[in-house]
């Protein structure tokens, strides 16, 4: 189960400066550090995937968090990088399985990536953060963080 991902070049404060980056800072986290890390699917006929035969009727769990970190589909696939560009995260899986409420989650988070940055300087980690075990939902279970409040 992925835990954080490696911090690249570009996690660098550009976000307290540039909070319209707010938008590709939550596809980047959503892709790398997503609630979601993968999916259960039920195979509706006979396929074959990569030479594999999955029957009609097999149960197969889908890694949204390996496909999110696919090094065909994204450059430097495992680093946290705001300019990333490649193709869309499937953190809340895709077409009649989307989520429904990843629109109201992307844009809570958005909000707070807009505001944050500007009303807390020098983020940083305060100690070692912990994860939620298993499969299904994750995400910290302690985020210890240190910062100084803007004036």
């Amino acid at each position: 189960m992925p835990g954080p991902p490696d911090q690249g070049e570009h996690s660098d404060g550009r976000l307290a400066t540039d909070p319209n980056l707010a938008v590709r800072a939550v596809d980047e986290v959503m892709r790398l550090a997503g609630a979601v890390v993968g999916v259960p699917r039920i195979a509706a006929q006979d396929l074959e995937v990569g030479g594999w035969a999955i029957p009609a009727g097999t149960l197969r769990f889908l890694s949204t968090a390996s496909a999110n970190r696919d090094e065909s589909a994204y450059d430097e696939a495992g680093m946290f990088d705001i300019t990333q560009t490649g193709f869309p995260h499937l953190t809340f899986s895709g077409g009649q399985h989307y989520c429904l409420a990843a629109n109201l989650a992307g844009a809570e988070m958005e909000e707070a990536l807009r505001l944050l940055p500007g009303r807390l300087r020098d983020i940083r980690l305060d100690g070692q953060p912990s994860w939620r075990e298993g499969t299904g939902i994750t995400g910290p279970t302690q985020l210890p963080l240190r910062y100084q409040p803007a004036l």
